[in-house]
């Protein structure tokens, strides 16, 4: 089976060469790596370019497509450009484990149709380790079957992703990988754990730069139209602050996830009301907007059962 890497940059020098560097380290590479750089202006694609250029290993593999676009219109031109049958996404500000791409690639020799892989932050000051210890106590509270990953780690059958109709252009900025598996489980697409397939990243280093993180959350949450009733439990406790006190969660965290929620809701409550609205043919069934070619899976399906 022929494989591909993908992954999207914008304005990413800083932490560009870490990431390269990380995925020479790979014990297994693909048969091609592309990655689309959507407008950057401090020099990112040239550091890419010159990655390629001068690594023997990556020359023919690498493709470099530089074009202004949001994240899932990135994601979405570089699976296009690829002619592999599996493809694994990544994001550049990201550390891959060196056995990444090996892991979570073998599921697909079982037969997988997705695969998610798992993350682990890299906590660099006081701030980021306390980031770190609530973030990760509450994904691992996700069961297995339950967890549903974030671009910065999967991979499916390329087949799978135009079956969908690829990742939710219309968005303006986050929750299109959200959006994304939400279809591809509802289209009846099996995601496959694998936790082997870690990929590092580092939290946003202060308060207010994670603050703006949760804005956007938000924001591209409203947009999707999903999660909606975590924001109206977090709208409660932001509201009535006393409710927070109900949370079940040590009274330590209480002023942090204050912040948190009230951010999140703020970026919710503007991407409600001033964000992009779903496309017309866009349908909300059973509680997830669907794109034309999910909801056309499921007609299909719905027919075979009656026949």
């Amino acid at each position: 089976m022929k494989t591909a890497l993908v992954a999207t940059v914008f304005n990413e020098a800083k932490s560009i060469d870490q990431w390269l560097d990380s995925l020479a380290a790979q014990t297994v590479l693909p048969e091609e790596i592309i990655i689309v750089d959507g407008g950057s202006t401090d020099g990112t694609s040239s550091r890419i370019a010159e990655f390629f250029s001068k690594n023997a290993r990556f020359r023919t593999k690498g493709k470099l497509i530089k074009r202004k676009c949001n994240i899932a219109q990135g994601r979405n031109l570089a699976i296009a450009a690829a002619s592999s049958d599996i493809v694994a996404c990544t994001d550049a500000g990201s550390i891959l484990d060196s056995g990444w791409f090996a892991a979570i690639m073998e599921p697909f020799e079982r037969g997988a149709e997705v695969v998610s892989g798992w993350t682990e932050a890299k906590a660099i000051n006081r701030f980021q380790e306390k980031l770190n210890a609530y973030e990760q106590s509450s994904q691992r509270k996700t069961a297995p079957e339950d967890y549903l990953p974030s671009s910065r780690t999967i991979a499916f059958r390329k087949s799978a992703w135009a079956a969908v109709g690829g990742y939710p252009e219309w968005l303006t900025l986050t929750g299109e990988d959200a959006l994304f598996n939400e279809n591809l489980k509802a289209a009846g697409f099996k995601f496959t754990f694998q936790p082997g397939a870690v990929v590092y990243w580092e939290p946003r280093s202060t308060v207010a730069a994670f603050l703006k993180q949760m804005y956007w959350y938000g924001y591209g949450a409203a947009e999707a139209r999903l999660f909606s009733e975590h924001y109206f439990r977090w709208m409660l406790t932001t509201v009535c602050p006393p409710l927070i006190f109900l949370s079940k969660k040590p009274l330590r965290d209480i002023p942090f996830r204050f912040l948190r929620n009230a951010s999140r809701v703020l970026g919710w409550l503007s991407g409600k009301f001033g964000g992009n609205k779903p496309p017309s043919d866009w349908k909300r069934i059973d509680g997830v907007l669907l794109s034309p070619e999910t909801q056309a899976i499921l007609a299909r399906r719905q027919a075979e059962a009656l026949t």
